[in-house]
């Protein structure tokens, strides 16, 4: 860049036509600070504009000169590996706004401004110590091939807010200690449970049924 002061030789001898640079030091054209060419970036400045979303934390940006190393492209794409002392960062962006940071305690985040698309040619295997929490504002679809199989060992809620539809092409089973469908407290009917159709005595009965199942209810 103009302004900086490089050493070298050159290839061609007297002719000097064919320079070859060793090295460069960063310098600034006609001292005019808006000629620097070293990035602010690397200068304590951070001119990238994120435009946080959700739970997207603020950057973790915090470098000191000389720690923060960076390479900038003619069109805004940013490499940088941060060293200053206790805000150690790894942080590659791209002019788009999609970007990766990893800060000096280890978070990563990660930013796509347009589509993701992740394709895994064999087995993957996702382990988290911690909570998941998954916010979508369009739709989910999944499809499986295999089989699907999903262990709860505490408690599991589900809420729809308009239909369910379950579409078997085999059985169901269902196995609980109670059954409750509807907040129901009548016990459900079964093949073989009693029917009053006759009192003792030769009387007419009810003709409802007296008993029903201990574990499933069903509302009105």
């Amino acid at each position: 860049m103009v302004g900086s002061t490089v050493w070298g030789f050159f290839a061609d001898g007297g002719e000097g036509q064919v320079p070859m640079v060793l090295g460069s030091l960063p310098g600034i054209e006609d001292r005019d600070q808006a000629k620097h060419d070293v990035t602010l970036l690397a200068r304590e400045v951070n001119p990238l504009n994120k435009n946080t979303v959700g739970p997207e934390p603020s950057s973790a940006y915090s470098a000191v000169y000389p720690y923060n190393r960076v390479y900038q492209s003619e069109s805004g794409h940013v490499i940088e590996f941060d060293d200053t002392p206790n805000s150690e960062r790894i942080h590659v962006f791209h002019r788009s706004g999609t970007y990766t940071e990893i800060n000096q305690e280890g978070r990563r985040v990660n930013k796509i401004v347009g589509d993701d698309i992740e394709v895994v040619l064999k087995d993957k295997t996702l382990y988290v110590q911690g909570n998941v929490k998954i916010d979508i504002k369009g739709n989910l679809e999944a499809n499986v091939e295999g089989s699907a199989k999903v262990s709860v060992t505490g408690n599991m809620d589900v809420k729809v807010g308009g239909n369910y539809n379950l579409n078997v092409s085999g059985d169901i089973k269902i196995n609980g200690k109670t059954i409750n469908l509807n907040e129901g407290s009548n016990g459900a009917a079964r093949v073989g449970d009693t029917a009053d159709t006759q009192d003792p005595g030769g009387a007419v009965g009810t003709n409802k049924i007296e008993s029903g199942s201990s574990t499933v209810f069903i509302g009105g």
